[in-house]
């Protein structure tokens, strides 16, 4: 049986494609390497660990978990990349993410694979503006991409050879067919808070959008839960946690997550979804369950077709909630999440992996 390597960086990115590893496993020997953010020596920003729920839940698909250089922070290198590995034992190579990230040394290890004939296959960073730069490093830091769906192939098809971007849609996705939709509560997925600095986007959590979800929370009678981002360049969580709470102006039919050990549990429960554009947003649209999502909140992308983009305004957004529970948005689906409708993201992915190695 060939073997493959997962390099892994960046638990963000990593998640979309967790569930595709049982799967693997039937075809291939896999190890893990862990480096960067994704390394358990790096400082998890958040209240539980997700990177150690991964080895635990996953070692026994995996023949070695190898444990690369941390970071001390964001934005801090990763100097010895090639120093735990022994390239001449792999087949092939699954990296989590779609970016250069030269400060990890991911051109020097590509070249090293390249020097061997061990191709190395990318993966989507998640919901991204469509511009060529998010695949400039094609033949740098990888030799095949997979991206989320048709939307972006007929783009970027334009600017790369269409035979080196596959379809894997969101493989982690798939569990979500075991699920069944509750209606427990209103559940808000933010991006950035606005006490975050710098601000990258026009529209962040704060006291507005806090009093609409207020104003949500007492019409239909719901608890609000907040799904708020860790992020390693932010990493005091609590303080987060506090802003949240403050903004709400005492107010408190409210919960705060950071970290969960079930976010398809978490998304299936609730009654509609207020959200950033977000690649975690895709769950609840895949599980048609209303989904409304906040213009100037984060990069639109894959989104840019999606009808229930909306400024955030309070009429607007309930007015959409008259009408959005009678919208399955299948064709939406269809076109832009490869294997959404049928929940079967995992078969097309390993079925593109299988074609190459």
């Amino acid at each position: 049986m060939k073997k493959l390597l997962l390099l892994l960086t960046n638990y963000r990115s990593f998640e979309k494609i967790i569930g595709c590893i049982p799967e693997l496993s039937k075809h291939y020997k896999l190890d893990a390497y862990l480096v960067g953010q994704m390394s358990t020596k790096t400082k998890w920003p958040g209240d539980t660990d997700l990177r150690q729920k991964f080895i635990d839940d996953y070692k026994e698909y995996l023949d070695e978990v190898i444990l690369g250089t941390g970071i001390p922070g964001f934005g801090h290198p990763v100097n010895d990349l090639m120093a735990h590995i022994d390239l001449s034992k792999y087949n092939g190579v699954i990296y989590d993410d779609n970016r250069s990230m030269p400060q990890y040394q991911i051109p020097t290890f590509y070249n090293a694979c390249k020097s061997k004939n061990i191709p190395v296959i990318g993966n989507s960073h998640g919901n991204q503006e469509y511009t060529i730069q998010h695949l400039q490093s094609l033949g740098s830091s990888f030799d095949y991409c997979f991206i989320l769906g048709k939307s972006e192939k007929d783009f970027y098809s334009k600017f790369f050879d269409s035979n080196k971007l596959l379809l894997g849609g969101l493989p982690t996705n798939d569990s979500l067919s075991q699920y069944k939709r509750g209606d427990d509560y209103i559940l808000c997925i933010t991006n950035f808070l606005s006490n975050h600095n710098p601000l990258i986007f026009p529209v962040n959590f704060d006291s507005k959008w806090a009093n609409i979800l207020t104003k949500l929370s007492k019409k239909y009678n719901k608890k609000v839960v907040i799904k708020q981002k860790g992020r390693l360049d932010d990493p005091n969580y609590q303080k987060n946690i506090d802003f949240i709470k403050t903004s709400f102006n005492g107010y408190d039919n409210i919960e705060i997550v950071c970290d969960t050990k079930n976010i398809d549990e978490l998304i299936a429960n609730a009654s509609f979804v207020i959200s950033a554009p977000s690649t975690l947003a895709f769950k609840p649209i895949q599980m048609k369950i209303p989904t409304i999502l906040i213009s100037g909140s984060g990069q639109i992308g894959n989104f840019v077709d999606y009808p229930y983009l909306v400024d955030l305004n309070y009429d607007k957004i309930d007015k959409i909630l008259e009408f959005i529970e009678m919208d399955p948005l299948l064709d939406y689906l269809n076109y832009t999440i490869e294997g959404s409708i049928e929940f079967n993201s995992t078969e097309k992915y390993v079925g593109c992996i299988k074609k190459i190695i």
